[in-house]
């Protein structure tokens, strides 16, 4: 039997602590849904070949009625992204059919992406800002934001982003867009090592963020210091500490 590492057992964690969707839409040429986690009723379906492969840039959100997907195509044999073209794509399972919906603006790719879903609009923050109107079949572009994006949540009244970074640096800010007012705040500063990477989820009242504890270019654990767990609440700008998750026994 081999010892996992101090921070290969976090990181095994934390990837555990991070399977809650039992459901999911892969975009390409062998699309397919799972659904029911029940071991009696587990099954899958697959879909018919979505129209085009989103190969990069992929972020999607639920309308109630239909899955958006909106990414990058197009990429060279070599990999290359320089000549893609923005694509968003809908799939309908009431009635079994994909559709192909207007083109994004152009943004930079190399950015990873998030997206949520404000009951009207798809909200698309990555290297730039974007919103699209599914009824309309129109998008727009919004004010950039004034931090990079790591992870995006949607509490009902705004976009919260918090964290990102690229090529071995990361942030620990965030910023949060109000679609009402088509303004930008940003956070209060919060108790979080930097992450390229957050992971986390809104509870109703709080956004609640896990980081990795390593830093990002030196592949070191970051001070003690820092936060490996957080919650941010918009409603009064602050930040509460959460315990450090417990340590696997093996």
């Amino acid at each position: 039997m081999f010892r996992l590492s101090k921070t290969a057992k976090r990181s095994a964690l934390l990837a555990f602590v991070l399977v809650v969707a039992a459901t999911a839409i892969l975009v390409g040429s062998g699309s397919i849904v799972g659904s029911d986690a029940s071991p009696a009723a587990r099954h899958k379906q697959f879909l018919p070949p979505a129209p085009i492969a989103i190969v990069a840039g992929r972020t999607s959100v639920w309308t109630g009625t239909e899955t958006i997907v909106s990414g990058v195509t197009g990429a060279a044999p070599d990999g290359s992204l320089l000549n893609s073209t923005e694509v968003t794509l809908a799939y309908n399972p009431a009635t079994h059919a994909w559709r192909r919906l207007a083109s994004p603006p152009k943004t930079d790719n190399y950015c990873r992406r998030g997206a949520v879903w404000t009951g009207k609009e798809m909200l698309v923050w990555g290297c730039g800002f974007v919103a699209f109107d599914p009824l309309a079949n129109h998008w727009r572009r919004l004010p950039d934001p004034p931090a990079r994006q790591g992870i995006v949540v949607w509490t009902g009244r705004e976009i919260i982003g918090w964290g990102g970074g690229c090529c071995g640096d990361a942030d620990a800010g965030g910023a949060a867009y109000n679609p009402a007012t088509d303004t930008w705040r940003k956070l209060a500063p919060s108790p979080l090592a930097a992450e390229q990477r957050p992971t986390g989820t809104w509870t109703g009242r709080e956004l609640v963020i896990f980081v990795s504890g390593v830093d990002a270019a030196s592949g070191k654990p970051s001070p003690a210091r820092y936060a490996r767990a957080a919650a941010y609440n918009p409603a009064t700008d602050t930040w509460r500490r959460i315990g450090p998750l417990p340590e696997p026994r093996n």
